[in-house]
């Protein structure tokens, strides 16, 4: 396995989560996601939700976090999910509401503070 640059998957056995991280040589984790599956609608669709997206601040606008959720939908398709999603803070959403847009998502809704977005695989 090539390390230089490189996306990881860690999986727990018979766990329904992930930990894809991106790693750079010498061995530095920039980027991680956490991506957890089930039937997560009341419709018992089974989906893929997407938390924890962090990119080391040195390593952001490289197209490590596309490359991460890239990542994750294969897994999820892997796992029989149909739509992935995740939330964001609305103070953090002029930052990052073109980011998730970029990368398939689309606006999905409003609770609270919290803005939903989702892409279908």
């Amino acid at each position: 396995m090539n390390m230089k640059n490189s996306v990881q998957r860690i999986t727990l056995e018979g766990s329904k989560y992930d930990l894809v991280v991106r790693v750079v040589e010498p061995v530095e984790i920039v980027g991680s996601v956490m991506v957890h599956y089930g039937d997560l609608t009341p419709s018992k669709l089974i989906c893929a939700s997407i938390t924890q997206l962090y990119i080391t601040e040195s390593y952001r606008r490289r197209g490590i976090g596309k490359s991460l959720l890239e990542t994750c939908g294969g897994l999820a398709l892997e796992h029989g999910a149909k739509v992935m999603w995740l939330t964001s803070d609305l103070d953090k959403l002029p930052e990052l509401e073109p980011f998730y847009l970029s990368c398939g998502f689309v606006l999905s809704g409003q609770y609270g503070r919290q803005i939903t977005y989702s892409k279908t695989l």
